[in-house]
């Protein structure tokens, strides 16, 4: 009788600590991420595997297996990550990842707060993880990977997820998933070219036009590419967007506007325009051929003189090289331009400080192009450097958020650059406003801008083309 009840509550303790294993060892790995997720919206499965076989590894009673149950867990959630962060930089590939950490003390507050939390949240699951599979044999582990694996199999079959983004709602291996739509693209890179022919359409088209079919281009031209500039669904948000630009109509002989879909980073942004070339990398410091057919290059045999302006350190995405080779005589930047007042956007000088060099660039009877590169619209599009309300929000059925403010920077502009048109320096200037890509916004926000289809990465961007009257 006695051995009956010692045996009994032995197996009532070892379901005890199974259940406990089985719902810490499924919550803790994915719980931040998952919190994370209500927020921004981003595609995930509620579990990923991945982590559970880290633990099957950690729980086996050999220092090297929890060495190496540690090991996979750290490459899980770096992977995880970096999933996320793919899916809103859809062009990233990890080569470019270490490039991109030497900007992150220079980056927004919020950004470096969010790689803290993120670290933090990393380190403290893995302690409670280590915690756990201390306390609980190999047989825990391993029943709950199981089940799961089998949850998987089981959900798989009844309803598979017909989307590039998620195969089953309920759990994953990331690392699989990461190698199916990533290694691929990766290994490719080692041996490609960095720059090579760009697919994309162009904002410009009807300058390189004119250069090809040897027409006369306008003597002062001026393209300005927009910082996540991209296309609203509404039509009158746009509109709205532009409404003080374009009651100044009357000052233009012509004003054209549209959109077409990229998908890119900014840097590919302005190649697709400056050099109709793609990238495969972001740092482009080292590459020192392949621009000798850009734009501004091209415009120089023709007696032009070329400018190019960006509101940032030149050191991003080596623009203080690559910016020369393409063909611009003149670059201004953060450290050359006399601004002291700076906007939050990588400590960058805010848009509207930039105008005034502009129209003096575009001064005088010389034929001129210049060429802007704006920055105060960057993600996340801080609240601190709307100083413009114009924009209502509501008024287009759009809630306060990344979308909204969003817009709201973009009308800002918009409404500064219509201030300078019918100053002495702008007249007889042609000008180009483009996107550089869609604005990155999360969840259900990121159906606000026109894509290809709901769950494309393939999005618009807002184009612009007009002139100013000579006289």
């Amino acid at each position: 009788m006695n051995i009956s009840r010692t045996l009994a509550t032995s197996i009532d303790v070892d379901k005890r600590r199974l259940l406990v294993f089985a719902a810490a060892s499924v919550i803790l790995p994915n719980l931040f991420i998952e919190l994370a997720q209500l927020y921004f919206g981003f595609h995930r499965s509620y579990v990923n595997l991945d982590y559970l076989v880290a633990l099957v590894v950690a729980a086996m009673p050999h220092a090297l297996a929890r060495m190496t149950g540690i090991m996979i867990f750290i490459m899980a959630a770096i992977i995880d990550y970096a999933l996320i962060l793919m899916e809103y930089f859809p062009t990233l590939t990890l080569k470019d990842v270490p490039y991109l950490l030497g900007f992150l003390l220079s980056a927004d507050r919020i950004l470096i707060l969010l790689s803290l939390i993120i670290l933090i949240g990393l380190a403290a699951t893995i302690l409670l993880c280590r915690r756990l599979v201390r306390k609980a044999g190999i047989t825990e582990p391993l029943v709950v990977f199981s089940v799961c694996a089998l949850c998987h199999v089981l959900m798989y079959l009844a309803e598979p997820l017909d989307t590039s983004l998620i195969k089953n709602r309920f759990s994953e291996s990331r690392t699989a998933f990461f190698v199916d739509n990533k290694n691929r693209n990766f290994l490719s890179i080692l041996n490609a070219e960095v720059l090579f022919e760009s697919s994309w359409q162009s904002a410009i088209q009807p300058w390189w036009d004119a250069l090809e079919q040897g027409r006369g281009l306008n003597g002062k031209l001026l393209l300005i590419i927009a910082e996540s500039w991209g296309e609203p669904n509404n039509e009158a948000a746009q509109e709205a967007v532009l409404r003080k630009l374009k009651d100044r109509i009357d000052h233009f002989e012509f004003f054209r506007q549209g959109s077409f879909q990229f998908l890119g980073l900014t840097v590919q942004g302005e190649l697709r325009e400056l050099c109709r070339l793609d990238t495969t990398s972001l740092d482009l410091r080292e590459v020192k051929t392949g621009f000798r057919q850009c734009f501004p290059n091209q415009l120089k045999k023709l007696g032009y003189k070329t400018h190019a302006i960006h509101n940032a350190t030149n050191f991003m995405y080596g623009r203080d090289s690559w910016y020369k080779l393409a063909g611009f005589q003149e670059t201004h930047f953060r450290e050359n331009l006399d601004v002291s007042r700076h906007c939050v956007p990588f400590d960058g000088i805010c848009d509207w400080d930039i105008l005034p060099v502009l129209r003096q660039q575009l001064a005088g009877n010389e034929k001129i192009f210049s060429y802007w590169l704006t920055l105060t619209s960057h993600f996340y599009y801080a609240e601190s450097d709307i100083h413009d309300r114009r924009f209502q929000c509501a008024d287009y059925g759009i809630p306060e958020g990344d979308a909204c403010r969003n817009l709201r920077h973009q009308a800002q502009f918009f409404d500064n650059l219509a201030k300078i048109i019918d100053t002495p320096e702008m007249r007889g200037v042609e000008i180009i406003v483009v996107g550089d890509h869609v604005p990155p916004v999360f969840g259900y926000q990121d159906l606000i801008f026109k894509r290809e289809n709901p769950s494309s990465r393939k999005a618009d961007v807002a184009w612009i083309h007009f002139k100013i009257k000579s006289d």
